[in-house]
């Protein structure tokens, strides 16, 4: 899912975002709200804001979603987890009916949809916090929304990020004509319907796309922009960015536009898909 022990407290939010896009699309107040909430009641950091950024701009798919439930569900029953506590789920539906109710109207003063109130219903009962078919009944806006209108004109932006998957038989071309790396950090791995082939990273930023300037070159890829994206590694984290390409570019088929790499990750780009992995070897 793109979460770690530093950023495990953004999972609380994915319920809000699934709210938000429940009618089909995440409207600004919910954004607004979403982000106001994460920054203020639950304190995400800078990576989290990061994942929290792609979830308000492409929707999660369904298992996604799913997951994060059952990651939320399971940290609760944990004990020395700051964040993520049985608290935790009551506050999550307080503020996912915030969500739902600024969607309606001027900062929560509409109707919620009955879309929103399905997916509702649907979080509240998975958390076990209710499962009563009234969701009015069984839920009760948080003070979450009063403190975002109170404090609106304080906000602080958050900046935004620029902007199934299975083996690829397309031809790739991996440019080693760069310096050599002083030390390797992490691999992107390729693998062909014969080959397997490891592209070292170091300090410097790769780009891939079907331009011969990119370092990985995805040349008869027609679903790949001349420059698609690019892999960085920023304060010892890897950072994996869209370069506003036409078709996305996606990890663990979830699309972004900017996220934090861990270990592990299927990055699809175009029609072509790489693992990466960390370490030297």
């Amino acid at each position: 899912m793109g979460i770690d022990q530093e950023t495990y407290p953004v999972v609380a939010i994915l319920p809000l975002v699934q709210v938000a896009w429940a009618d089909g699309t995440v409207q600004a107040n919910e954004r607004e709200l979403i982000i106001h909430l994460a920054s203020r009641s639950l304190e995400i950091n800078a990576t989290g804001m990061t994942l929290l950024e792609n979830w308000l701009k492409y929707r999660p798919s369904d298992a996604y979603l799913q997951a994060g439930m059952e990651v939320l569900s399971a940290l609760s029953k944990k004990t020395g987890w700051e964040y993520v506590s049985l608290n935790t789920l009551n506050d999550v539906i307080g503020f996912s009916w915030d969500v739902a109710k600024a969607a309606g109207g001027l900062f929560g003063f509409g109707r919620v949809e009955h879309t929103e109130k399905e997916a509702l219903l649907h979080i509240a009962t998975h958390l076990n916090v209710g499962t009563h078919s009234n969701i009015e009944g069984i839920l009760k806006p948080s003070n979450g929304l009063k403190e975002f209108t109170a404090s609106r004109d304080s906000l602080t932006p958050v900046t935004k990020a620029q902007g199934d998957v299975g083996e690829s038989t397309r031809d790739v071309s991996f440019n080693f004509s760069m310096p050599k790396w002083a030390q390797t950090y992490a691999h992107l791995v390729f693998y062909g319907q014969e080959e397997c082939i490891s592209f070292p990273l170091g300090d410097q930023p790769i780009y891939i796309g079907r331009s011969k300037e990119c370092d990985i070159q995805l040349r008869y890829d027609n679903q790949a922009s001349n420059l698609h994206c690019s892999l960085a590694r920023v304060d010892k984290q890897w950072i994996l960015t869209d370069q506003e390409s036409i078709n996305g570019t996606f990890a663990n088929s979830q699309q972004v536009s900017r996220r934090v790499l861990l270990g592990g990750e299927r990055i699809q780009v175009g029609e072509t898909t790489f693992t990466f992995m960390l370490g030297s070897a």
